[in-house]
């Protein structure tokens, strides 16, 4: 359904809802025009039987808390993989001064130390 709106023939306005196929392809619809009023006063009654009522407002809080709760574990998951992120690329920064120093004699201790690290940060 969508919203239109018209003039009586009197020029008096009034807003109904029609069938949307009917109204995007003027095709031939068995569905009636309804009166703006009766489906938007329905829809109220529904959202306050429904949604405002107090079980719909539970629900509507446990959804929020559901969802805020996931938002959250995301949010600490997503730390954490910063904070992994950094102690990988740290390690690689000094792998790249090693090897840019020529390594001396301590390079491959030094290499397996990073990778021994890297391999904690994974667990």
């Amino acid at each position: 359904m969508v919203g239109s709106r018209s003039s009586s023939g009197a020029g008096k306005p009034y807003r109904y809802y029609i069938c949307q196929t009917k109204h995007r392809a003027a095709r031939a619809c068995s569905s009636k025009r309804l009166s703006a009023n009766m489906v938007e006063g329905t829809v109220i009654d529904h959202m306050f039987e429904n949604v405002l009522s107090l079980e719909g407002l539970r629900w509507l809080v446990e959804q929020y808390r559901a969802r805020r709760k996931k938002s959250n574990a995301l949010e600490e998951r997503i730390e954490s993989l910063k904070g992994e992120l950094a102690t990988h690329e740290a390690a690689m920064e000094r792998l790249m001064d090693l090897a840019e120093a020529g390594g001396g004699g301590n390079y491959w201790q030094s290499v397996r130390e990073c990778l021994s690290m890297s391999d904690l940060a994974r667990s």
